[in-house]
Protein backbone atom coordinates (compact mmCIF):
# COMPACT_ATOMS: atom_id res chain seq x y z
CA UNK A 1 0.00 0.00 0.00
CA UNK A 2 1.27 3.64 -1.03
CA UNK A 3 0.25 6.81 1.22
CA UNK A 4 -2.60 8.59 -0.85
CA UNK A 5 -3.91 5.48 -2.54
CA UNK A 6 -6.83 4.25 -0.52
CA UNK A 7 -7.25 0.85 -0.05
CA UNK A 8 -9.27 -1.69 -1.43
CA UNK A 9 -11.27 -4.05 0.79
CA UNK A 10 -10.10 -7.76 -0.13
CA UNK A 11 -12.75 -10.68 -0.32
CA UNK A 12 -11.29 -13.92 1.20
CA UNK A 13 -11.20 -16.68 -1.30
CA UNK A 14 -11.90 -19.12 1.25
CA UNK A 15 -14.63 -20.22 3.34
CA UNK A 16 -12.88 -20.58 6.93
CA UNK A 17 -14.07 -17.61 9.81
CA UNK A 18 -11.90 -16.84 12.28
CA UNK A 19 -12.52 -18.54 15.79
CA UNK A 20 -14.38 -16.67 19.17
CA UNK A 21 -10.91 -17.00 20.84
CA UNK A 22 -7.95 -17.56 18.94
CA UNK A 23 -6.03 -20.74 19.66
CA UNK A 24 -3.37 -19.55 22.17
CA UNK A 25 -6.02 -17.53 24.03
CA UNK A 26 -5.93 -17.92 28.48
CA UNK A 27 -9.35 -16.57 28.00
CA UNK A 28 -12.63 -18.97 28.75
CA UNK A 29 -9.67 -21.92 29.91
CA UNK A 30 -8.98 -23.37 33.87
CA UNK A 31 -5.59 -24.87 34.68
CA UNK A 32 -6.13 -27.91 35.18
CA UNK A 33 -4.36 -29.75 37.39
CA UNK A 34 -3.00 -33.55 35.86
CA UNK A 35 0.44 -35.31 35.86
CA UNK A 36 2.66 -36.41 33.30
CA UNK A 37 1.32 -40.12 32.75
CA UNK A 38 4.23 -41.14 29.87
CA UNK A 39 5.85 -40.03 26.77
CA UNK A 40 7.38 -41.66 23.92
CA UNK A 41 8.73 -40.55 20.31
CA UNK A 42 5.94 -39.94 17.73
CA UNK A 43 6.29 -40.17 14.01
CA UNK A 44 4.20 -38.98 11.58
CA UNK A 45 4.18 -41.72 8.43
CA UNK A 46 6.26 -40.55 6.11
CA UNK A 47 8.09 -37.96 7.88
CA UNK A 48 11.45 -38.06 8.95
CA UNK A 49 11.12 -36.21 11.75
CA UNK A 50 10.40 -37.47 15.43
CA UNK A 51 8.85 -35.43 18.56
CA UNK A 52 8.72 -36.17 21.95
CA UNK A 53 4.57 -37.04 22.71
CA UNK A 54 3.79 -36.09 25.99
CA UNK A 55 0.63 -37.82 28.04
CA UNK A 56 -1.37 -36.10 30.16
CA UNK A 57 -4.19 -37.27 32.69
CA UNK A 58 -6.11 -35.28 34.49
CA UNK A 59 -7.75 -35.68 37.90
CA UNK A 60 -11.04 -36.86 36.14
CA UNK A 61 -8.65 -39.56 33.96
CA UNK A 62 -9.13 -37.57 30.87
CA UNK A 63 -6.49 -37.37 28.39
CA UNK A 64 -4.29 -34.53 26.93
CA UNK A 65 -1.49 -34.71 24.43
CA UNK A 66 1.72 -32.72 23.84
CA UNK A 67 4.33 -32.67 21.22
CA UNK A 68 7.83 -31.01 21.37
CA UNK A 69 9.35 -31.30 18.34
CA UNK A 70 12.99 -30.97 19.07
CA UNK A 71 14.07 -32.22 15.67
CA UNK A 72 11.92 -29.88 13.63
CA UNK A 73 12.55 -26.34 11.69
CA UNK A 74 14.27 -24.01 14.47
CA UNK A 75 10.91 -22.28 15.14
CA UNK A 76 9.18 -25.54 16.17
CA UNK A 77 12.45 -26.86 18.10
CA UNK A 78 12.29 -22.98 19.58
CA UNK A 79 8.81 -24.04 21.00
CA UNK A 80 10.13 -27.71 22.03
CA UNK A 81 12.87 -25.86 24.15
CA UNK A 82 10.39 -23.61 26.19
CA UNK A 83 7.81 -26.34 26.81
CA UNK A 84 10.98 -28.29 28.15
CA UNK A 85 11.52 -25.86 30.01
CA UNK A 86 8.08 -24.99 31.59
CA UNK A 87 7.74 -28.85 32.18
CA UNK A 88 11.47 -28.92 34.53
CA UNK A 89 13.30 -30.60 31.97
CA UNK A 90 17.25 -29.11 32.44
CA UNK A 91 18.94 -27.23 30.28
CA UNK A 92 21.08 -27.36 27.82
CA UNK A 93 17.41 -28.95 26.41
CA UNK A 94 17.62 -32.91 24.01
CA UNK A 95 18.63 -32.48 20.30
CA UNK A 96 16.25 -35.55 19.56
CA UNK A 97 13.07 -37.15 20.67
CA UNK A 98 15.01 -39.90 21.47
CA UNK A 99 17.25 -38.35 24.09
CA UNK A 100 14.33 -36.07 25.17
CA UNK A 101 12.86 -39.83 25.77
CA UNK A 102 15.61 -40.91 28.14
CA UNK A 103 15.95 -37.42 29.61
CA UNK A 104 12.00 -37.91 30.48
CA UNK A 105 12.93 -38.13 34.31
CA UNK A 106 13.77 -34.53 34.42
CA UNK A 107 10.44 -33.62 33.65
CA UNK A 108 7.88 -32.76 36.54
CA UNK A 109 5.02 -35.22 37.20
CA UNK A 110 2.49 -33.00 38.25
CA UNK A 111 1.62 -30.35 36.00
CA UNK A 112 -0.87 -28.05 35.37
CA UNK A 113 -2.11 -27.66 32.00
CA UNK A 114 -4.18 -25.02 29.82
CA UNK A 115 -6.03 -26.45 26.99
CA UNK A 116 -8.75 -25.49 24.56
CA UNK A 117 -10.50 -27.02 21.82
CA UNK A 118 -9.18 -26.31 18.08
CA UNK A 119 -12.54 -27.88 16.88
CA UNK A 120 -11.53 -31.07 16.17
CA UNK A 121 -8.72 -31.84 18.69
CA UNK A 122 -8.17 -30.75 22.15
CA UNK A 123 -4.52 -28.79 22.54
CA UNK A 124 -2.23 -28.10 25.59
CA UNK A 125 -2.19 -23.82 24.97
CA UNK A 126 0.27 -23.58 27.99
CA UNK A 127 1.80 -25.74 30.93
CA UNK A 128 3.77 -25.44 33.85
CA UNK A 129 5.21 -27.70 36.56
CA UNK A 130 3.93 -27.95 40.02
CA UNK A 131 5.72 -28.55 42.81
CA UNK A 132 5.83 -32.12 44.40
CA UNK A 133 3.87 -32.82 47.48
CA UNK A 134 5.57 -34.47 50.56
CA UNK A 135 3.91 -37.76 51.34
Amino acid sequence: MRPGIPAQAIEPTHAARAAALPLLSTDGGDWVRARIAGADVHQKPGQPRRSLKVIYTDERGEIFRDWLAFEHSPGARWHAVRKWQQLGGSMPAPNTASEALWRQHELARSVDILTSFDGKFWQVTQRRARPEQAA
